[in-house]
């Protein structure tokens, strides 16, 4: 090194800390960075704990529905049965009427 540039420093140690202040600069460049890095791994880990309970609501919400067209699929069939056997019951009676009569 040569002995001219450094004579015209008044004290190295103070020029030596201003350089390592851009270490912890960059420290806290990259705890910052750390920091954004965990709030997206958090928000990541907060909408897959959303999405579970968002499947079981459209899950029993199906279940209820589906359970519900079934019941009325079931009443109407239950409702046809009645009306067909009324119908023969009508048609067997009007036959008899009209061979005896």
């Amino acid at each position: 090194m040569n002995k001219d540039v450094s004579s015209n420093v008044n004290c190295k140690g103070l020029w030596a800390a201003e350089e390592s202040s851009h270490f912890l600069d960059l420290c806290d460049v990259i705890a910052n960075g750390r920091a954004i890095l965990n709030t997206i791994v958090d928000l990541h880990k907060d909408i897959t704990n959303l999405q579970k309970p968002i499947d079981d609501i459209i899950d029993i919400f199906l279940l209820e529905q589906c359970d519900c067209i079934f019941n009325i699929l079931n009443d109407i069939s239950a409702v046809c049965d009645a009306f067909i056997k009324i119908w023969e019951f009508t048609s067997n009676s009007t036959d008899k009427k009209a061979l005896n009569g």
